[in-house]
């Protein structure tokens, strides 16, 4: 990663950029600290695109299988972190990256529906992809943006939309379950939801392998260390083998998502942190307990990442200022 930081470093000089310096803890995760959300994401997005470059130019070549050497694998969560970072990749990198060609999405996890959810795809869907699509027809016109996707006939925003949705965007379909549920079948709703984290599965394993290794991981965390789907307590993190996992989230919603041999296994965790109180999660992340290990995990979901050296190397956090802030008097 130092050659990518220095590269990094000279781009941003160059155009001349104040540099958030990347360094890397004694744990061996990666940290850098911007002044706002927008410059950490951007941070974030100059990674994202060195490491799409590594791939594209060297990587790819020793990738296990045809899918991983064709494109470049990106599992995401949700959140207003996640979307300052597409944000920032649709500013500077609409066409740098061949998207259409190149890049597939995954995501992290879905719901049924929950209070205050916003579904992942949702928002992959209206922050990134559509603006992308919007982006690459001004750009390049419409005709040049429906011949890269195949299309031949009938060609509209709406259909190039369309199109890429269907083929950069791998989505957990959880229709079916969340109706059950609102018909009141619960055990209904719980099968449905079993056998789309199975299909779901079979998919990415198809792809990738059995390790579900993707090339990128994106995410956000929560003050409380919550990680992907995983808040604190959740006993589905005792899960190492890399799957897909049905989560009840209270009596009316349910989640699929990609567990934590999926979420320490990527070749690559962009965590970008923003907003006020998450320096608690942050400082039991990074700090040396004497506590089992795992029971830190359950508290703080977080610290799954500190399992290992190897695993930690992979981590790079892009915090804001705000991150850094917390009102509680004694920080233990």
């Amino acid at each position: 990663m130092r050659d990518i930081c220095a590269r990094l470093g000279q781009a941003r000089a160059q155009r001349g950029l104040e540099t958030p310096e990347l360094v890397q803890e004694e744990a061996g995760i990666h940290l850098g600290i911007a002044s706002d959300l927008e410059q950490a994401a951007s941070h974030a997005a100059e990674v994202f695109a060195e490491r799409y470059q590594c791939w594209l130019e060297r990587d790819r070549l020793a990738a296990w299988g045809q899918y991983k050497r064709h494109h470049f694998t990106v599992a995401v969560g949700g959140g207003n972190t996640v979307k300052a970072q597409y944000r920032a990749l649709l500013q500077r990198y609409t066409t740098s990256i061949d998207w259409i060609r190149h890049v597939r999405f995954f995501l992290l996890e879905e719901s049924t529906g929950e209070p205050n959810w916003e579904s992942v795809k949702q928002g992959l869907e209206l922050n990134f992809i559509v603006p992308l699509a919007q982006k690459l027809i001004r750009s390049r016109g419409e005709g040049a943006v429906a011949r890269a996707l195949g299309i031949e006939a009938h060609i509209s925003e709406e259909t190039i939309i369309q199109r890429m949705l269907e083929q950069m965007v791998h989505p957990i379909q959880l229709a079916e379950c969340r109706q059950a549920l609102e018909a009141g079948q619960r055990a209904l709703a719980g099968r449905l939801a079993r056998r789309e984290a199975d299909r779901y599965q079979r998919e990415i394993v198809t792809r990738l392998g059995q390790s579900m290794e993707f090339h990128h991981l994106v995410s956000g965390i929560g003050k409380d260390g919550t990680l992907g789907a995983f808040s604190p307590y959740t006993p589905e993190l005792a899960q190492r083998e890399p799957g897909a996992v049905v989560l009840k989230q209270g009596r009316d919603a349910l989640r699929v998502a990609l567990n934590r041999g999926v979420l320490t296994g990527a070749e690559n965790i962009s965590l970008i942190v923003s907003g006020s109180l998450k320096l608690k999660a942050l400082g039991r992340f990074e700090m040396e307990e004497s506590a089992d290990f795992e029971q830190t995990v359950m508290e703080t979901p977080l610290r799954m990442l500190r399992e290992t050296r190897e695993i930690a190397e992979k981590v790079y956090i892009f915090a804001d200022e705000g991150a850094l802030h917390f009102d509680e008097t004694v920080l233990e």
